[in-house]
């Protein structure tokens, strides 16, 4: 059966808040990345913010630890600063959520910068300007900075 052709706008409560309990068993979520997620699945909206707004009060959804938690992972894969609060505001968390996650946690980003390139690239030697060009871009496009970008790049060459 093709779940989009489900009819849910005479969906209950329950319905809903046990799709929302569905979705935060998994992972967490952002209240936008949940709001977006029951609403692609037609769930009437007066009962989506019923459903999040009791789950926000029972700590099922936080947004805080939410983007601690998306900070954390993000930055040990390898992304920096600029791309993840890019990506952290479309999700819905405010500036001031995404200064006070960072605040605790305390990252350095120009070591994570340096540990991206060095897994990227390894020991292979910078040959001409083109490559090194490619480099930076590589790291630019990670979300890190153009400090921090250099930073890497003279780490990998004095070493």
């Amino acid at each position: 059966m093709n779940r989009s052709w489900i009819d849910r706008s005479d969906a209950s409560y329950n319905q809903v808040y046990q799709a929302l309990i569905n979705l935060v068993s998994r992972r967490e979520h952002s209240r936008l990345e949940i709001k977006q997620k029951l609403l692609q699945k037609e769930y009437p909206s007066q009962l989506i913010e019923q459903a999040i707004s009791h789950c926000c009060e029972c700590d099922y959804i936080n947004d805080a630890r939410y983007c601690a938690s998306f900070i954390r992972i993000k930055a040990n894969k390898g992304f920096g600063l600029g791309r993840l609060t890019m990506e952290l505001k479309q999700k819905g968390i405010s500036a001031e959520q995404i200064q006070q996650a960072l605040d605790e946690l305390a990252l350095d980003w120009y070591q994570i910068a340096q540990q991206c390139y060095q897994k990227k690239y390894g020991d292979k030697q910078i040959d001409d300007y083109k490559e090194r060009q490619k480099r930076q871009r590589y790291l630019f496009s990670r979300g890190f900075d153009s400090d921090q970008v250099r930073f890497a790049v003279a780490q990998h060459q004095s070493s």
